[in-house]
């Protein structure tokens, strides 16, 4: 699909300008904005990226949940959770998961169709201290194999009756979303001290130049700039 954008005379200006001082140079080097423009822009991107810096995804979640409710935050088809079913069921779910063994920097692979499944166990194994890592289940055997023993993963969240993988990997426990219920987890909050805002909270993998993927991992406060 191609995107057609219209510019203004203003805005086509200086783009010209700079087409005819330097020819040869680059589309990703030509300066859109100008400088009053861009200023306008820093306090606004400033004081976002300052309120969040030092959260972790537990207190960006808390925060969303305050400020709405009962509003819809996730939904699949016909069925839908609020923020506040969101972080209840996501308090619960981390609980579980620190019963199981779960400890700070621990990996936890999630293999689940997209979906509020798939979303509550992201966010629950970040909130007991996890760093989650998605392995997508059409993934072929041999590389979900990989990831599982690369990343030294403790536990494996999928549905029943999911085949993840082409061998038992050692130490790996399996727990199953389609079988849990929300009161089934212990404890309703989980306590900030297993983790900060520089604790590794997911990985995501990359082609690698050996030609065999490599993780890449981001933390709690990198992922709360980018939640809205």
């Amino acid at each position: 699909t191609t995107e057609i954008y219209t510019l203004s005379l203003h805005d086509a200006l200086p783009i010209l300008e700079q087409m005819t001082a330097r020819p040869k140079l680059q589309l990703q080097d030509f300066e859109i904005l100008s400088e009053a423009e861009k200023q306008a822009q820093l306090p606004v991107i400033e004081e976002t990226y300052n309120a969040r810096t030092g959260q972790t995804i537990q207190q960006r979640i808390d925060e969303m949940c305050a400020e709405r409710g009962d509003a819809v935050a996730i939904r699949e088809g016909d069925h839908s959770i609020s923020y506040n079913e969101l972080k209840y069921r996501s308090d619960r779910l981390a609980a579980q998961f620190v019963n199981l063994g779960i400890e700070k920097g621990d990996g936890i692979a999630i293999c689940m169709e997209p979906g509020i499944d798939n979303v509550l166990a992201m966010i629950a194994a970040m909130k007991a201290g996890g760093c989650f890592v998605q392995i997508t289940p059409q993934m072929p055997a041999e590389r979900q194999h990989f990831m599982l023993v690369d990343t030294r993963t403790r536990l494996l969240v999928t549905h029943s009756g999911q085949s993840v993988g082409k061998a038992e990997v050692h130490g790996l426990t399996r727990f199953q979303m389609d079988t849990w219920q929300a009161e089934d987890g212990t404890g309703a909050t989980m306590a900030e001290t297993r983790f900060d805002e520089c604790s590794e909270a997911y990985m995501v993998y990359v082609p690698g130049l050996s030609g065999q993927p490599e993780a890449i991992l981001y933390s709690h406060q990198a992922i709360s700039n980018a939640i809205d």
